[in-house]
C-alpha cells in the first residue's frame, strides 16, 4: 500500500509498478469536488486528476501486467459541470487502454456517504464498504472477479 500526493511528485508510483509488477492499482485519486462549478479552471484540475495522471501511470506500465481499478459516478450524465465533463472523459480515455497487459475495470459508483457530501438533511446514505458488502458486482469489478488473472 502507497499513498501518493500527486500533486507534489507521481514519481513514487513509476518505482512501484517496476518494482512490484503485477500489480493491482486502485485509483482513488481526487481533488475537492464542486458538481457545481463550471469553470476552466476547474476542468484543468479535474481533467488532470481524472485524464492526464491515470494515462501516466498506465505509461508506466506499458510492459508490465497491471489490474486498473477506476472509480466513477453514477451522476456522469446527470449533469454538465467541470467535474464531470472530466470524469466522462477519463471513463471514455481509460476505456480504449485496456490490452493484454493492462485490465482496466471501470465501476459507476451509486452515491455514497462521504466527508465532501455532507448534508443538514439525514440521507442515511451507505458507506462505500457497506456497497462493497452489499454488492456482488462492485466486488466483482473492485477485486477482478470473473476475469483471466
Amino acid at each position: 500500500k502507497v499513498k501518493v500526493d500527486l500533486m507534489k511528485s507521481i514519481s513514487p508510483i513509476k518505482k512501484v509498478i517496476q518494482k512490484n509488477h503485477p500489480l493491482i492499482i486502485y485509483y482513488f485519486a481526487t481533488p475537492r469536488i464542486d458538481i457545481k462549478l463550471y469553470d476552466k479552471k476547474n476542468y484543468i484540475i479535474y481533467k488532470n486528476f481524472y485524464v492526464d495522471l491515470p494515462l501516466k501511470i498506465l505509461s508506466y506500465s506499458k510492459y508490465f501486467n497491471i489490474k486498473f481499478f477506476y472509480p466513477s459516478t453514477i451522476f456522469i450524465n446527470k449533469n454538465k459541470s467541470s467535474y464531470v465533463r472530466a470524469k466522462r472523459l477519463g471513463e471514455k480515455t481509460l476505456s480504449k487502454q485496456g490490452n493484454k497487459k493492462h485490465l482496466i475495470n471501470i465501476l459507476k459508483i451509486d452515491e455514497i456517504y462521504t466527508k465532501q457530501n455532507l448534508s443538514l438533511f439525514n440521507r442515511n446514505l451507505p458507506s462505500f464498504t457497506e456497497l462493497l458488502n452489499t454488492n456482488r458486482k462492485y466486488r466483482s469489478k473492485i477485486f477482478f472477479k470473473n476475469t483471466n488473472s
